[in-house]
């Protein structure tokens, strides 16, 4: 993945690809980016990722 200095990512590969890649079901990893977003931590545009609270997200185990 590429890390801007602006903290946006774009995803190397599709949602499902990704989500394989993790080891995790696609549903699941749509679930958490939507969580994310809803508390306000991340932005996606398609397969672009801006992280508005990089330092509350380093803290989530």
């Amino acid at each position: 993945m590429k890390v801007a200095e602006s903290n946006e990512v774009t995803l190397p590969l599709p949602m499902k690809e990704l989500a394989a890649f993790l080891g995790t079901a696609p549903e699941t990893l749509s679930r958490k980016i939507g969580k994310f977003e809803e508390e306000g931590l991340l932005e996606r545009n398609g397969k672009r990722i801006r992280i508005l609270q990089p330092d509350t997200l380093n803290d989530i185990e």
